[in-house]
């Protein structure tokens, strides 16, 4: 049977951004462990932001590290899925569509590749000290949101580099103001901290779990036909 090239796209991109997630994890792995000692060393908590539903024990916890830095780091992984991988895939003789497909295939098994090995470090941690405060129910839906936040930043990343790539620099600005107000409707859905309160209207706290992850789910379909209409007929630099 012949191997479908979106197939091929997407493993291959998987592979790539995937290889330097290992690396990432470790990285960030490595300065949490550091930061950890050091403040046991000094006398001072360490901490970071977490959602709302989360207990305050959740803040020292490797899984609140990844899941803050991940959204970075995907975020630019995002931009980097266009320029040089485009132009590579397009000169393998691979359609527009058949990257569009293998790429939105390699963000979705990023995401949950990344979030289990979140969760099992977090798990690991839990063994050793067994001191968290969260519910497992609470840890559960973080995970989920942990997965969205994954392909969501991707995807507004991608979203900024196909608006840079196909339109002029003042143009691609707006895409990058556009991708702001995305992030802070995910971000607000999750009930996270934001600058305007318009944005938490609609939260985790006051509507079903559920609701909040078909919400996402319609912001993550927005992103993905609004990529495709820009990609389709987009011209490959060389």
């Amino acid at each position: 049977m012949k191997t479908k090239k979106s197939y091929v796209v997407g493993t291959s991109m998987f592979q790539v951004i995937g290889g330097w997630t290992i690396w990432f994890m470790a990285i960030v792995l490595a300065i949490y462990i550091g930061s950890v000692v050091f403040s046991n060393f000094t006398g001072n908590s360490f901490e970071m932001s977490v959602p709302s539903f989360m207990e305050e024990g959740s803040e020292t916890s490797i899984a609140a590290l990844l899941g803050n830095s991940g959204r970075i780091f995907f975020l630019v992984c995002g931009i980097l899925s266009m320029g040089p991988f485009l132009q590579y895939f397009v000169s393998m003789g691979v359609t527009r569509k058949a990257y569009f497909k293998g790429n939105v295939m390699g963000v979705f098994l990023l995401a949950v590749s990344f979030t289990l090995l979140t969760a099992i470090l977090y798990g690991a941690e839990y063994f050793i000290f067994g001191n968290f405060s969260n519910s497992f129910e609470q840890m559960s839906l973080y995970f989920v949101k942990l997965a969205l936040d994954i392909v969501i930043f991707y995807l507004v990343g991608w979203f900024i580099a196909a608006g840079f790539y196909r339109m002029n620099l003042i143009m691609g600005v707006s895409f990058i103001l556009i991708s702001l107000v995305v992030i802070f409707i995910h971000s607000g859905l999750w009930g996270e901290d934001l600058p305007l309160a318009i944005f938490s209207i609609i939260s985790v706290e006051n509507y079903s779990a559920v609701i909040i992850v078909l919400l996402n789910a319609l912001l993550i379909g927005a992103l993905v036909y609004t990529i495709r209409q820009l990609t389709k007929n987009m011209t490959v630099k060389a």
